[in-house]
């Protein structure tokens, strides 16, 4: 019985301390969705389409008080391709866990070409 007992506590103690403590992988979730936010907003663009280039593209951005982005910059040596995500982008609305007004988010997108 007392063994029970202490096993019961043992684990309620246990399941408390795990809502307690810092979860990493929720942090990626968070990272991972809004990706594929941004991702579902994105038509590949003309650049990469031409010249049938994949690779990865890192955006910084802010949310606004109305939830939508704005101060993008996008870091690649294409101005056309910049220029490009952001014309898609501005404006558009994310839902982010976290989101903090004038919080600088960096994301980074993944292009592939795509098959003919």
């Amino acid at each position: 019985m007392r063994k029970t007992a202490l096993l019961i506590i043992g684990i309620s103690l246990w399941g408390s301390l795990q809502g307690l403590l810092a979860d990493p992988a929720k942090e990626t979730k968070r990272a991972q969705s809004c990706e594929e936010q941004l991702a579902a907003y994105l038509t590949c663009p003309d650049v990469l389409k031409e010249k049938k280039l994949s690779g990865i593209v890192v955006i910084q951005f802010q949310v606004n008080a109305d939830s939508r982005l704005a101060q993008l910059e996008v870091f690649s040596a294409d101005e056309r391709l910049n220029a490009s995500l952001i014309r898609q982008l501005t404006g558009k609305k994310v839902n982010l866990t976290d989101n903090e007004y004038k919080k600088t988010y960096t994301v980074r997108l993944h292009f592939r070409p795509t098959q003919s």
